[in-house]
Order: structure tokens, then sequence, then C-alpha cells
């Protein structure tokens, strides 16, 4: 953008214009980018125009409420990248009323105003910085920063340098209504400009330095119940590439005896099929033999080629496990580079022996009665393909999946506790600041 100031410096060029507003206020105008590249309200202009390089770049625009007469903007391209553009962003202050203008309100070399978060009073923007996640008190100006990034390494990621400075991104998503939780994802470009792996992050109370703590979600995107009581859960896990990925976990399947006081890892190796590699998309149980669950794998797509969309069934509460071999006619209708291609199952009247599956590049639905020893021909589509089960009860107590870990609520009590990730898991015991059963936003 035309512009004549140094970068690395924050500008406050003016105090606060009128009463801030809330995060949730309504903006007092909504400037846009006219086709001449210049930012304008309505048909007149700010005086805010971008470069041409800036212009074959997609830029878009995102305001912030500021006051009854002014907002924030900036004009920004991608933050994923090793190069975004423009280099030194302009937060811009651009006042609504009549013979519109805009003043430069904050600048700072390789950070993204675009991606960020007002708080609840509307007095604080956290944005994504070159090196974490910064806070700008719009009533002073001031800025601090309230993350670290770590430097990115090639764990996780199939092209990392692991360069000196190559430091990982903090990518502002939003902020919850109270003010206590900040959301953010933490990664950065694997190997190719358009590769980029993150992982979720929240920061919790970030309007209070003493109590600021980075947290890592743990999400549970499905919770059962089986016949004998068992409960079982899909441990988060996302695998598509490129985009966000949770590296805490590739997916998996665990198992709690003792109402998820304990829990254990289920390894589904199959001894005569490819094991699951990639996280489950669904967990069935059977509705009246224990210990017999049937698992739909995801479907893949990496860099390196799509895999996944396998089915797996056990009999013996995960002590074994089988993979039906499908038909030779369905082999090129899945689509994968490795495993089934399958998409969708349905289980017929809770019976894991009874399902119906499409697959991948297929429209028709195909049916089995036994477990998948043998499979009929097209088979009309069920009415409801159902949606994975986040809530489960079994003696006295009801389990619901959260987008960060189990929580468990037993008999009258109206409070919720955390029972998965534990001292029993791999994962992290939960912090006691995460006592709230209130589940993240997906």
């Amino acid at each position: 953008m035309r512009t004549d100031f140094l970068a690395l410096m924050i500008w406050s060029l003016v105090g606060c214009s009128g009463a801030n507003l809330g995060a949730g206020g309504r903006p007092a105008c909504s400037p846009k980018l006219g086709d001449d590249g210049c930012l304008r309200i309505g048909a007149q202009g700010t005086g805010v125009c971008l470069e041409q390089e800036e212009e074959e770049a997609q830029m878009t625009v995102k305001v912030y409420p500021r006051s009854s007469q002014t907002v924030l903007a900036a004009i920004e391209g991608e933050v994923s990248g090793y190069d975004p553009v423009p280099e030194s962003p302009v937060l811009w202050e651009v006042d609504c009323r009549p013979r519109h203008s805009a003043i430069e309100f904050a600048r700072e070399e390789g950070a993204s105003f675009q991606f960020g978060a007002l708080s609840p009073d509307g007095r604080v923007l956290f944005y994504t910085g070159a090196r974490g996640v910064m806070a700008l008190h719009l009533d002073n100006g001031a800025v601090e920063r309230v993350t670290s990034p770590p430097l990115l390494t090639s764990e996780g990621c199939w092209g990392a340098t692991d360069e000196e400075d190559d430091f990982a991104r903090d990518v502002v998503t939003g902020i919850s209504p109270d003010g206590m939780r900040l959301f953010f994802q933490r990664g950065g470009p694997c190997g190719f400009e358009s590769d980029w792996i993150s992982t979720p992050m929240v920061l919790l109370h970030p309007l209070e330095p003493g109590l600021r703590a980075e947290h890592q979600p743990h999400p549970v995107t499905e919770v059962l119940v089986d016949a004998g009581g068992t409960i079982w859960l899909a441990d988060g896990g996302r695998c598509s590439e490129p985009g966000p990925v949770d590296l805490m976990t590739s997916g998996a399947i665990w198992r709690s005896d003792d109402g998820g006081d304990h829990w254990v890892i289920v390894s589904v190796d199959p001894a005569d099929a490819t094991p699951m590699i990639g996280p489950p998309e669904r967990i069935f149980g059977d509705s009246k033999r224990p210990g017999h669950v049937l698992i739909l794998e995801s479907i893949c797509g990496t860099s390196g080629g799509t895999m996944g969309g396998s089915v797996f069934t056990t009999t013996d509460s995960g002590k074994t496990w089988s993979s039906p071999v499908l038909p030779e006619s369905l082999w090129d209708r899945g689509g994968v580079d490795e495993g089934q291609g399958i998409e969708k199952v349905v289980v017929v009247e809770g019976n894991t022996d009874r399902f119906l599956m499409r697959l991948r590049y297929d429209s028709n639905w195909v049916s089995t009665q036994d477990g998948g020893a043998t499979f009929s021909g097209a088979v009309k589509e069920p009415e409801a393909s159902g949606a994975p089960s986040l809530r489960a009860c079994t003696k006295g107590c009801c389990f619901v999946a959260t987008a960060d870990g189990l929580m468990r609520t037993c008999g009258d009590s109206k409070g919720a506790i955390r029972v998965f990730p534990n001292a029993s898991t791999d994962g992290p015991a939960p912090s006691p600041v995460e006592g709230s059963s209130a589940p993240l936003p997906q």
C-alpha cells in the first residue's frame, strides 16, 4: 500500500474517537475494495489504494468496530505461505462520516491484522504477529506479545527445513464471547508454499497477563457404549493436506471398561489386511452383543496419494480385527491408492453384521448381512446416514464428546468433569484451569 512509514513500528496516531464498541457490535460502516484497487465506502474513496503487485494478490478487507464514527480496516492477502502480502501490513482507521478519510493506525512487518479478534469490550485487538499473537491496546497504542511460537521442525511436516529462523506462525481465528479464551492455529508451511500444517490452540485468560496459559485442545469426535457397558471413543485427528492438522494424534480408538476412569488405546491391525492408518470416521457398537464394534476409517488425501476408507470389525472388544474383502467389481470405485475408499456406512437395526455402505466414487449403496463375507448389488439409499454419536450413557453416568475431551456427568450432579484425556492416557492430564464443561467452538 502507498505509505512512507517505516516498518517494524506501531503507530498510535489518534486517541479514542468515541466510545469503543464490543466485538459483537456492528461496524459504523463497511469499507470495501473498489475495482480500481482503492478502499471505498460506497462510491466515495478514502485515499487508500493498493500497489500493482498487491492488486494481483487477491487482497481482501477485514473490518473491526472502533467507535460510533470510525472503524479499523486491514487490507491483506493470505497469511499462509513464505511471503505474506503485503510485507508490512497496515491497520487503517477509517472515518465513516461524509468526506471519508483513512489514517494509518498501526503497522508491523510480517504481521497480519486481518487474522485477528477484538476483545468483547472493544479495547484490545489480538492479531497475528510475525513471532506470536500480539495484543494491540487501542486506547494508547501499546503492543504486547501474548504467545511465543516454537521453531518449526521436521516432526509432523514432510518438508520442514529446520532453519534457525523458521518459526511457526500463530494465526488468530477467534475469541470467546466472555473473552476468556483466544483461539488460534499454530503452524507453518511444509515444503511447498500452499501446504500449511497447523495445530488448534487456545490461549486462556488472554486479557489477564498473570493468568495467561497456552492450551492444546484434545478433540473427541464420537463416543458410544456397547452392549456390555464398555465405552469407546474416537480420538480426534485430521489427515487432509494441505490444511489444519491436529498433530497431537493422527486419530485413534480408545476403550474404557471402568466408566471412564482408565483408558487403553486399541490397535486396529487385522492379521490379513492393512491396519487402520487414518483417524476414525465413525464407530458403531452392536446393540445386543457385547464387544462387537464396527469402525469406518477416514479417507485421507495427501501429497503422496489418497488412502483409507476401510471398514474394520471386532467381536472380542478389539483384541482381534477383520476387514471385509470387497468384490472385484467395487475395487475401482473407492478412488484411493491404499485402502477401500468407503465413504459412508449405515448399520442396520443395531446389528454390526448388517450394514450398508457407499464407496467414494459410486452413487450406489451396497449391503451385507454377514459382516462383509458377501455383498449384494445396488440397494436403495438409506433414509438417514446418521451423524456421529456425541453423547452416550451407562450405569448412571453420561458422557459427552467435545472439541476438548470427553466430559462425564453422573447421577444428579450438575457438574461435569473431563475424563479423557487423563493420567491413564498418553495425552496430557486435564489442567485445573480447564475445569469448565463448556465445549470449545468447532
